[in-house]
């Protein structure tokens, strides 16, 4: 069995392999592309190469000291379809969202934390991914801000997720977003949530203006024994603030050492999400990133 420094190294190398084949996907696929967007693509295409090229991972051993991994990139392209970026992006988000929560329970000690999922029906990927995203995001300013959420929580952080499904000639687009919310405690007033999960669904129905019952999952934030405890809250950040996009539907693996990407897919992801928030803080979890910022 291989030890934790190797099992890392290998995740680093699959990764800068993984953004190779981006790159390579993308040029391959540049004379499917409208003529408006083949420049700008391999530009996208060019820098995607160079950040996995550039990319330094080493394990160092120190005298006396514990062996750690070494990992430096100058020439990080922070391209969405990037495989390198999007893991030192979730690294980034994840610290931030610790030192929130941790900032936020010194103020509000009996707080306590639920994740909320909320999902719309698939859409056909290349001409409804856009919309879907622009409607999404604009559901989740609704209903983040209506009335009866805002009475109910003290304010949530929420990250936007984008997952490839359908099949690999009818590709369908899955956006949905993670949330972790504080309450009051009072929230739980005599064991009965302040909202039920049917009128969770309802909200959510409303603000993304549907006409069927989406799937909505809410629910407490526990650890395996049961316990609602804060360790079990830093253990949903994964959750929470992971990846922006799933990169399962993006690659083929033929062999350990063959990857492909369909360049036309992270074409259509990078047109989509130009220029879109994909994160966003509400209320108690806004003030505390301001406050935090003032520290610093």
């Amino acid at each position: 069995m291989s030890s934790p420094i190797a099992r890392r190294l290998a995740r680093y190398r699959l990764r800068q392999r993984s953004t190779l084949a981006v790159a390579d996907g993308i040029r391959g696929s540049l004379h499917l592309l409208p003529a408006r967007q083949r420049r700008r693509m391999a530009n996208v295409a060019d820098r995607l190469r160079s950040c996995a090229v550039t990319q330094y991972v080493v394990a160092r051993t120190p005298v006396d000291d514990a062996t750690y991994v070494q990992v430096s990139n100058r020439r990080a392209c922070k391209i969405r379809v990037c495989p390198q970026c999007l893991y030192r992006a979730a690294c980034r988000d994840r610290k931030l969202l610790e030192a929130i929560l941790t900032h936020l329970w010194q103020e509000l000690p009996r707080a306590r934390a639920i994740l909320c999922t909320l999902t719309t029906r698939n859409r056909p990927f290349f001409s409804g991914l856009g919309d879907m995203l622009r409607d999404h995001r604009k559901a989740l300013e609704r209903f983040w801000t209506s009335r009866r959420i805002v009475r109910s929580t003290l304010g949530a952080f929420t990250a936007v997720e984008l997952e490839i499904r359908g099949t690999r000639e009818q590709p369908e687009a899955g956006v949905h977003s993670h949330s972790i919310m504080l309450v009051p405690p009072e929230y739980f007033a005599g064991d009965v949530p302040a909202i039920w999960h049917a009128e969770f669904r309802d909200l959510w129905r409303k603000a993304a203006r549907l006409d069927y019952d989406p799937i909505v999952d809410v629910r407490v934030v526990r650890s395996p024994d049961g316990a609602d405890d804060r360790d079990a809250v830093f253990g949903a950040i994964v959750e929470c603030a992971k990846y922006c996009i799933s990169l399962e539907g993006l690659f083929e693996h033929e062999n350990p050492d063959t990857i492909h990407c369909d360049g036309l897919i992270a074409a259509a992801i990078l047109d989509a999400f130009h220029r879109q928030r994909l994160h966003r803080l509400d209320r108690c979890f806004a003030d505390a990133k301001k406050r935090l910022r003032l520290r610093a």
